[in-house]
């Protein structure tokens, strides 16, 4: 299990996957941290409050602002996102090198409930 932290910090994530060419888009907004950054990440995979080993890294920002990118993902990666078994390690800082933000990534369908 992960520890819980004291930060107030928090944001919101979205992401897409296109499934026949595997590309993972996302947009991403962080407000409230403690710290400075020092890593934003995938893991996985993992079940939820597990902890595993790093799959990607995802760029820095610079300031509580928003950052897009995407990553073309290998089969398993794919795969492992689908059944939701990897989790974005938001932002880890110099107060909280394990993570101040986490959340596991969980797929929805067009036309369900949270999804765009």
């Amino acid at each position: 299990m992960v520890p819980p932290n004291k930060s107030d910090a928090g944001g919101s994530f979205y992401g897409r996957l296109e499934l026949e060419s595997r590309e993972w888009t996302w947009e991403m907004t962080i407000a409230r941290l403690d710290s400075l950054v020092t890593s934003v990440a995938v893991h996985g995979p993992a079940a939820k409050g597990a902890k595993w080993p790093l799959v990607l890294t995802m760029p820095i920002p610079a300031s509580e602002e928003t950052i897009h990118g995407k990553r073309i993902l290998t089969p398993s990666q794919a795969d492992d996102m689908q059944a939701g078994r990897l989790y974005l390690l938001v932002v880890s800082t110099t107060r909280y090198p394990q993570g101040e933000i986490r959340a596991q990534i969980a797929l929805r369908r067009p036309g369900e409930r949270g999804a765009r």
